[in-house]
């Protein structure tokens, strides 16, 4: 079966290239040894550049096994993140994200979580970006959210898999009730807050530079939840995020500074939280107007 699964793997070439990798995929674990699966793996993501390879990914049914070998115990976790990095490719065309759903995809990808966060948090991403994608993370059954939140707030996270969730996060609450409602009783702006002052204290971007600012991610959150209603403006003054907040807009980061200075125009609507933000804010703000950050 070895010589069978190397062969299927080696003779993937051409227009038979991605069906002949989905052929190998779909073959049990003692068919196909950890190597080949890996090799499989990585040349189904190199092949998936194009949007009619990710539409010919999904009509050979590339999802499924790739969804199994996420979740197979047996799975390393180079596996692992390989078979996420070829379904956030696959999620970032429409069809792909609704074949996706369809399959269960957004639990699995929930639980691998737990297991390789960074590259279920980015596939995460992929999804939650767009509104059809978002749509069905608020739909899934699994509770998405509170595993977001737990992620971003885990002391061992990583700078890109806290950077992610909170980008998710974003996508979720943004005007969606019954997302908000879920952050608020994960005590997501607590979260957000803390995760908003360690990009301040270390510093925003990721190592080597590149993926989404953690700043950026959890102020657009705060954002996301403050723009809700009463409720959500009432978590955040009480979390401490203005004071968050108003450190934000002295950011060398202009995108997050923009966000920040939404989210307290945001807040100041409550009456309880006008003087805070005056208070913890005005000047930063009175500086920004002026032409920069103080």
């Amino acid at each position: 079966m070895e010589t069978h699964a190397s062969t299927t793997v080696a003779l993937a070439f051409g227009a038979r290239q991605l069906p002949k990798l989905v052929e190998a995929l779909e073959l049990p674990a003692e068919a196909l040894p950890q190597p080949e699966r890996a090799r499989a793996l990585a040349l189904l993501l190199g092949g998936l550049a194009a949007p009619e390879a990710k539409v010919q990914a999904v009509q050979a049914g590339a999802l499924p096994p790739l969804l199994t070998w996420l979740a197979h115990p047996a799975s390393s976790d180079g596996v692992a993140r390989a078979a996420c990095a070829c379904i956030a490719s696959i999620a970032a065309l429409r069809q792909g994200r609704a074949a996706l759903a369809d399959a269960g995809g957004v639990a699995v990808l929930t639980a691998a979580l737990a297991t390789v966060p960074d590259s279920a948090a980015a596939a995460l991403r992929v999804l939650a970006s767009s509104a059809d994608g978002a749509a069905a993370l608020r739909a899934s059954p699994v509770a998405v959210t509170a595993a977001l939140v737990g992620l971003a707030g885990a002391p061992g996270s990583t700078h890109a898999a806290a950077a992610d969730a909170c980008a998710c996060l974003a996508d979720l609450c943004r005007g969606d009730e019954g997302a908000c409602l879920e952050a608020l009783a994960c005590e997501a702006p607590a979260c957000l807050a803390a995760l908003a002052g360690r990009a301040l204290r270390h510093g925003s971007a990721p190592a080597g530079g590149t993926g989404p600012g953690l700043l950026h991610g959890a102020v657009r959150a705060l954002l996301s939840i403050a723009q809700h209603g009463g409720p959500g403006r009432a978590h955040l003054r009480e979390a401490g995020c203005i004071a968050v907040l108003a450190r934000a807009l002295g950011s060398p980061d202009g995108a997050a500074q923009s966000v920040a200075a939404a989210c307290l125009a945001a807040l100041s609507i409550d009456a309880d939280s006008k003087l805070p933000v005056m208070v913890e804010a005005g000047p930063a703000l009175i500086a920004l107007l002026r032409g920069g950050p103080r």
